[in-house]
């Protein structure tokens, strides 16, 4: 057990920036229980720096002969963090490569986000995708980092549990078609869902929330469906990206 040199805090610090942490190849988690979340689902950190008057070795779940542990003071935990209330702890993860065979996932749905720019939703949806056994996401270039600070703290853990598979417009629009599986587009004037059901291999692609599905998705898509609201007066404009994803998980692979 050392205490954290100055050096190591420059670096902590730098990993703030998302260049940093691309040179790197890694991510950085804080607090308690997002660090012992991603370690139980089959991460293990490089790096654990802790303030030892707010934790103690035994708050961690697992302990790694490949993971260095450090103390640090309340003002290096406060300067490290991104969080406006320091959790007193911050790993630092070795970033994964994944491949993917759409061959394996036929059993199952597909889903696309197409373009999602809010790293909140993002990690609720990578959540809410554990929670409901599936293994692998999709989204479009262009859309918030997967591994990005707030992601991986929206997502609690579950980003060690779920692979998500950065993916070019046409080449996964061609892979998709090659392996037979249909497209459908979800978008508030489609079919209702639970009225109508997906046959499998389907992938259903979702947009962001402020542009909505791209015309390359909509194009792409054979059929629309929606989440119909229960009255047709005095509803809001939209549903939650996350919330919606949600809904369509549930009602799929149940």
């Amino acid at each position: 057990m050392a205490e954290l040199s100055l050096n190591k805090l420059k670096l902590l610090t730098s990993l703030h920036q998302k260049k940093m942490r691309e040179v790197e190849g890694v991510f950085i988690a804080e607090g308690i229980k997002v660090i012992n979340d991603l370690i139980k689902f089959g991460f293990i950190p490089q790096l654990i720096a802790y303030d030892p008057q707010v934790w103690d070795l035994k708050d961690f779940g697992q302990s790694h002969a490949f993971c260095e542990y450090f103390t640090v003071t309340k003002q290096q935990s406060e300067k490290m963090s991104l969080l406006s209330t320091a959790p007193g702890v911050l790993a630092v993860f070795t970033k994964p490569t994944y491949n993917y065979d759409l061959t394996t996932l036929k059993a199952s749905y597909v889903f696309l986000l197409d373009c999602i720019n809010d790293p909140g939703n993002l990690g609720t949806i990578i959540r809410t995708a554990h929670w409901y056994g599936i293994t692998d996401l999709f989204i479009t270039k262009g859309s918030s980092e997967v591994f990005g600070p707030k992601v991986v703290q929206s997502s609690m853990g579950s980003l060690a549990a779920v692979k998500v598979h950065i993916v070019e417009n046409e080449a996964f629009s061609s892979e998709l078609k090659q392996e037979g599986f249909s497209i459908s587009a979800t978008d508030m004037n489609g079919e209702m869902i639970h009225k109508v059901g997906i046959n499998k291999p389907a992938c259903i692609a979702f947009g962001s929330e402020a542009n909505g599905l791209s015309d390359f998705w909509r194009n792409a898509s054979e059929k629309t469906f929606c989440i119909a609201p229960i009255s047709n007066v005095n509803h809001p404009e939209s549903l939650n990206l996350s919330i919606s994803t949600a809904i369509f998980m549930e009602l799929l692979t149940r």
